[in-house]
């Protein structure tokens, strides 16, 4: 049986994550959802257990939530990898599928249902994927499988190329949902979030990114100090082009998933102590939580060098 490609969402907010990722599962997280579906005799079983459940819900709504549980159970198979978009961070994580459906009667609730995935690698950033990928990714459904645009060979190559960018022309589309049905709308905050990021990434390279940051902080009323270049100084702004062959080792050295902030305190010319903000992307949307997270870890660090 061929490998598929399944995207599996850990809740709206991204509020599973970090559940499915240190449990190496991947979970169904629908609400009081306790029926065993294995034991269900077809998918319109499942729709009538749903609908004592979900009495509020349209029938429409109610058919497409039955056919993703029902396919969550039912057609992924040993073997076939996950695509886990994240929300804490611009990401993907992918995983393996490498066992059955389990139903856990005593929850605790949602957590009924379960397969367990075993999770490849770090974090891949969302740009290393083709726009029409990333379309597909931000497609709003909770379960679905990703077929469209030659999805599970493209991804199979990336796999295999160590999960580098992409280098194929974006074809925009969308998720196809198991069972043939289409959905009716995407996450527009994550397509968005996509686009400004590539927007910068595009016209902000090297000191133009240290100059829009210095920009974003006047504006909040910050007293800032630009560096020309990396300096002895006490403390300096570097922005780093990772996507430069010469910078690429820094991906390894500062293990980052993504474009981040890494505070580095360094000694004759060598890095003596490096700290990756990893709670960056958590607190992008909120300037307050933003500056305070991030002035308190340059704090801790300035402080062990005096």
């Amino acid at each position: 049986m061929p490998m598929a490609i399944w995207l599996i969402r850990a809740g709206s907010h991204g509020e599973y994550e970090q559940k499915f990722i240190t449990e190496n599962r991947v979970y169904v997280t629908w609400e009081r959802l306790g029926v065993d579906i294995s034991k269900l005799f077809d998918r319109d079983a499942l729709f009538q257990e749903m609908s004592k459940l979900y009495d509020d819900a349209k029938p429409k709504q109610l058919l497409n939530w039955a056919s993703q549980v029902w396919h969550f159970c039912h057609d992924i198979n040993k073997g076939d990898l996950v695509v886990l978009p994240l929300k804490t961070q611009p990401a993907i994580q992918i995983g393996e599928i490498t066992g059955d459906y389990h139903f856990q009667p005593g929850g605790p609730d949602p957590f009924f249902h379960w397969r367990p995935v075993k999770w490849i690698g770090e974090a891949i950033p969302r740009s290393n994927f083709g726009q029409d990928l990333r379309y597909t990714f931000g497609a709003f459904l909770t379960i679905c499988r990703v077929q469209r645009n030659n999805a599970d060979a493209r991804i199979t190559a990336m796999r295999a190329a160590g999960w580098k960018a992409e280098t194929l022309p974006a074809a925009a589309t969308g998720a196809v949902a198991p069972g043939g049905e289409t959905p009716e709308s995407a996450d527009l905050e994550e397509l968005a979030r996509d686009q400004v990021t590539q927007l910068i990434a595009a016209r902000f390279k090297g000191h133009a990114l240290a100059r829009l940051v210095e920009a974003i902080l006047k504006a909040q009323g910050y007293t800032t100090y630009r560096s020309p270049e990396m300096a002895e100084k006490r403390l300096v702004f570097q922005p780093v082009n990772y996507d430069k062959p010469e910078n690429a080792h820094f991906l390894k050295d500062y293990k980052l998933p993504c474009p981040s902030l890494v505070v580095v305190r360094r000694k004759a010319g060598k890095d003596a102590k490096w700290k990756l903000l990893d709670k960056t992307w958590e607190h992008v949307e909120n300037p307050f939580k933003f500056n305070e997270y991030v002035e308190g870890e340059v704090e801790e660090i300035l402080r062990e060098t005096k």
